[in-house]
């Protein structure tokens, strides 16, 4: 009863963020909610600094993380030699890295809360309790961009002053300004070429030159938290929670469909 009522308090959840009923609602699993919203080249970056730093003014904080952006993209779009032969995009590219665990100021979210589920528990951890982040990012959109679509991401260029069809090595490439050019978050939809990220139905928030969590940030005079939910997972709903998993055949080779994870799911079956 304990996984029903979570599910069901996910439902209200939902139906708070006023969705109308052709409108996605983006899942995020998180393994604890203190862990907040925050991209993995933001929280990376505060760590490497330690308490050094704390003298640094906002713009060189913005230098710095646009030097260190900038050199991950460049390296890994020369580097990956399984994308050579694949004529991406750059925005194609910058989903792929994430989907491959490198930094980026994109964090993942999915149209599947069993999916969103899987990630929850998954990244758990000891005293804290798995959570379900739920995002109109209509609204959200609305609020930061000032259109209420899921924005395509070529289009994002034209906030940082740029051609419409720049692409995000573009904007890297560009000094004129310091940062990326927008400020607050913005959801976008990506092209689902790669296998993760069609198997994940994946959708992604993309940070502008603010580095905190979403839930702490506002515009406007707006929480941008009046657009966001999290539901906690209680301890004693994670037993069932797993059962529904292996039923609705959610597992890791499902979303991350590649021979390594194969032969990882084979070892857990056999008990291997």
């Amino acid at each position: 009863m304990s996984f029903q009522k979570f599910l069901d308090d996910l439902d209200e959840a939902k139906r708070e963020l006023r969705l109308k009923p052709v409108e996605e609602c983006l899942f995020r699993g998180s393994g604890a909610k203190s862990f907040g919203l925050l991209p993995s080249l933001h929280w990376r970056y505060e760590k490497s600094l330690g308490g050094s730093g704390k003298n640094l003014s906002k713009d060189k904080h913005l230098l710095k993380l646009q030097e260190i952006e900038a050199s991950l993209f460049w390296d890994f779009s020369a580097r990956a030699r399984e994308l050579l032969s694949g004529n991406l995009t750059d925005w194609e590219i910058l989903f792929t890295m994430r989907h491959h665990g490198v930094a980026t100021r994109l964090l993942d979210w999915t149209t599947v809360v069993g999916v969103a589920i899987y990630f929850a528990l998954d990244a758990s951890v000891s005293g804290s309790k798995p959570c379900i982040w739920l995002l109109n990012p209509y609204r959200l959109n609305e609020l930061t961009a000032g259109f209420k679509d899921i924005q395509i991401p070529r289009y994002l260029a034209g906030q940082a002053g740029a051609a419409d069809d720049w692409d995000y090595g573009d904007l890297l490439a560009d000094w004129d300004d310091l940062g990326i050019g927008w400020k607050h978050p913005v959801a976008v939809q990506a092209p689902q070429r790669d296998a993760r990220l069609h198997a994940q139905r994946g959708y992604f928030t993309i940070h502008g030159n603010d580095r905190r969590s979403i839930h702490l940030q506002s515009c406007s005079k707006t929480k941008l938290s009046d657009f966001l939910r999290c539901v906690e997972m209680p301890a004693d709903a994670r037993s069932d929670a797993k059962a529904f998993l292996r039923r609705a055949g959610i597992d890791r080779y499902l979303l991350f469909p590649d021979l390594d994870n194969l032969g990882r799911l084979l070892h857990e079956t056999y008990g291997l």
